[in-house]
């Protein structure tokens, strides 16, 4: 059964909710916010693993291409300018209202958005400006705290193994076994 989050503004509630078109369309507007702000480029860029391009050293590098010739595995610039994946936890502390507003409005008007039939498209109650112009200082940590838990709820759950639980303990054997009672030859 799917959990109803809403947010109340301007005392009418919203529903909120994060499909993967809201999912995408808050990575965009995150990064038009980024691309928006004038920010020298990184000389040591930071990847997804969380070290900085420059501590990539030893033999889990492969070789890259082009100016990159060594790299981990798995790198992939952590480039604020593609805007915020919320499928990364640091991406709903960017969002943070203490730390980034900017985004706070943003993510607060992707998660309101609906799916229109008629229009078969998702669509905003209103603008960003007017989604920004009706949070009111006092209800900001209210309406993070309910997009929090709606991000949450929305992720992917891991499934229950399909081979069941592992065994609590190994089988008990009613005489111990010694080497000298082993069947194979020392």
């Amino acid at each position: 059964m799917e959990q109803l989050n809403q947010v109340t503004l301007a005392g009418k509630a919203y529903p909120i909710a994060f499909p993967m078109a809201v999912v995408d369309l808050y990575q965009k507007t995150s990064a038009e916010i980024e691309r928006r702000r004038s920010l020298p480029a990184d000389p040591d860029p930071a990847c997804y693993c969380g070290r900085r391009k420059s501590e990539h050293t030893g033999p889990d590098l492969v070789i890259g291409g082009g100016d990159q010739p060594l790299q981990c595995a798995g790198f992939e610039l952590d480039d604020p300018r593609a805007g915020d994946n919320l499928f990364r936890v640091r991406s709903l502390a960017n969002a943070n209202p203490a730390r980034d507003p900017e985004r706070f409005i943003a993510l607060l008007w992707c998660a309101m958005h609906t799916f229109d039939d008629d229009k078969d498209a998702f669509v905003p109650p209103f603008s960003l400006q007017k989604a920004g112009a009706l949070v009111q200082p006092e209800d900001v940590s209210a309406i993070y705290e309910q997009l929090v838990t709606a991000m949450v709820s929305a992720m992917p759950r891991r499934k229950a193994s399909p081979n069941g639980a592992a065994p609590v303990a190994p089988a008990q054997t009613s005489e111990p076994q010694t080497l000298q009672d082993s069947p194979y030859p020392n």
